[in-house]
């Protein structure tokens, strides 16, 4: 009879527990698509009105992103698509994941060390330049292109913590 309310006892636990990190499991993938939803977000202030119409920030991107807008912006929507299909997986797996978020950062590669972001030298013959494509990066973003820079970092960092998190914890489930 002990012995049955012994193996009845650590079924419950071992229930317990299961359930306990699938509550877990749950809270790391609704983290993963928060953070993916303020990468999203970001990224959106390059689409806030049509294209066409501002040929200064055309110039300005192009600089920047060292491609044309129609372009970045067609592949960055397939892009963020397949990432978010793999955080929205119930079962992450964490190499494609991985993978995904890499297409992404390498997209916004050339823009994160781009030499119009490094400080300017006043001296320069470019200097000039650059402040006017700044300026018309954030006119139309309504955001300084350092901190859409840093933004940027910081929301792909976090989507891959989360989704080493997401991993780890899968593998303890």
């Amino acid at each position: 009879m002990e012995t049955k309310y012994t193996l009845s006892l650590c079924s419950d636990l071992d229930e317990q527990e299961i359930q306990q990190l699938q509550k877990q499991a749950k809270i790391l993938k609704e983290n993963s698509l928060n953070t993916f939803n303020a990468l999203k977000t970001t990224t959106q202030r390059l689409e806030r009105q049509t294209f066409t119409n501002c040929p200064s920030f055309q110039q300005a991107f192009a600089h920047l992103f060292h491609t044309d807008v129609r372009t970045f912006k067609i592949e960055l929507s397939q892009n963020l698509n397949n990432l978010e299909k793999q955080l929205n997986n119930e079962i992450l797996h964490e190499k494609d994941s991985k993978f995904s978020l890499s297409v992404i950062k390498v997209q916004f590669d050339k823009f994160i060390h781009s030499d119009v972001l490094k400080p300017i030298n006043p001296y320069s013959s470019s200097a000039s330049y650059d402040r006017e494509v700044r300026k018309n990066f954030k006119d139309y973003t309504q955001m300084e292109a350092q901190i859409f820079k840093e933004t940027i970092i910081q929301n792909m960092n976090s989507i891959e913590q989360c989704i080493v998190e997401r991993a780890s914890h899968e593998q303890k489930l």
